[in-house]
C-alpha cells in the first residue's frame, strides 16, 4: 500500500511540474526532485507532451536529458549538449559555433531539455551559466517552435555528497 501511495504522490508532483513546464515555454524552469526520480519525471514529461500533441495535432515535443554533473566546464558542456541535442560535431568546437548550431533548428521544433543536477551546470565557469540558459531558451519560434530548459535538483547545496 505504501508503494502505491508513493506512486500516486510522484504522479501528482510530476503532473504539477509538467503543467508548469508547459506553461512556461521558452523560459527556464526549476524543479526539485530526488535524483532517483529524474528518469521517471522525464518519461512523465514525454507522456504529458504526447497527450497535448495528440489533442492539438501538432508535431511531437522532444524531451531530452542532460547530466549537469557532466557539464562543469564549457568544453564538457558543449560536448554533452551537442550529443544530447544531436547537433553537428563542430558545435562542440567552440561557443560561437555551438550557438549557431542551436539556432539552426526548424522554426516549428519544440524541445524540452531537462538538466539533472542543474546546480552543477557550468559550476567551474559560473559566468557562462546564464549565457548558456539564455542561448538554450531563445531559438527561432516564428512557427510555434520553442525550447524550454528544466533545471532539476534535489534541493541540497551543490557539491554536497550524500552517503548512505
Amino acid at each position: 500500500m505504501r508503494a502505491l501511495e508513493q506512486q500516486c504522490h510522484d504522479v501528482t508532483v510530476f503532473d504539477d511540474a509538467a503543467v508548469a513546464v508547459s506553461a512556461t515555454r521558452g523560459a527556464p524552469v526549476t524543479v526539485e526532485l530526488a535524483g532517483s526520480e529524474i528518469a521517471a519525471f522525464v518519461e512523465h514529461l514525454k507522456v504529458h507532451f504526447g497527450r497535448l500533441d495528440a489533442v492539438r495535432d501538432r508535431p511531437e515535443v522532444e524531451v531530452r536529458l542532460v547530466s549537469g554533473a557532466a557539464c562543469r566546464t564549457l568544453p564538457d558542456t558543449l560536448a554533452q549538449f551537442g550529443a544530447v541535442l544531436q547537433l553537428p560535431y563542430d558545435a562542440s568546437l567552440g561557443w560561437d559555433r555551438f550557438t549557431d548550431c542551436l539556432y539552426d533548428v526548424p522554426a516549428a521544433a519544440r524541445q524540452c531539455v531537462v538538466i539533472a543536477d542543474g546546480q552543477m551546470l557550468l559550476a567551474g565557469e559560473p559566468g557562462r551559466r546564464a549565457e548558456l540558459l539564455e542561448a538554450l531558451s531563445d531559438p527561432p519560434n516564428c512557427f510555434g517552435g520553442w525550447r524550454t530548459v528544466v533545471l532539476v535538483d534535489d534541493g541540497k547545496p551543490a557539491g554536497r555528497e550524500v552517503l548512505g
